[in-house]
């Protein structure tokens, strides 16, 4: 076999695996980032049951528009950023949650609390017409 030949097809078997390798690890990013939008997804799936889009509308809608921006990243293929964008995604939509959740909590506290006043007044007020 010729020396030229043979060093050809070393070369040109090098050049597959590299080509192999680096079509693998874009794949990787590929899926990684889709996970990330996956999760994305599920998290601002998960704020609208918990009602943030109407009890926390800021922190719902910058998770929104956060999971955006990272959906035109992977478009454009910049895999990192596209990622780093859809980890603030789920950040705002857990925040989002998280204040929903106060609110409702807050509100909840304060029907018991004006509860509570009702049954206290009705309480001395009948313990007053007890006593002459």
């Amino acid at each position: 076999m010729d020396y030229r030949l043979y060093q050809r097809l070393v070369y040109l078997f090098i050049g597959a695996i590299i080509l192999c390798s680096v079509t693998v690890h874009a794949q990787g990013s590929t899926s990684n980032a889709s996970a990330m939008m996956s999760k994305a997804e599920q998290a601002i799936q998960a704020a609208t049951e918990a009602d943030a889009d109407s009890l926390a509308p800021v922190n719902f809608q910058l998770a929104t528009n956060v999971l955006n921006q990272a959906k035109l990243l992977l478009a454009k293929r910049k895999m990192k950023e596209a990622d780093r964008f859809a980890l603030k995604s789920i950040r705002y939509a857990e925040l989002s949650i998280n204040e929903a959740k106060y609110i409702q909590l807050k509100e909840a506290l304060e029907v018991k609390s004006a509860e509570n006043s009702r049954l206290r007044r009705e309480l001395l007020l009948g313990t007053t017409a007890v006593k002459p």
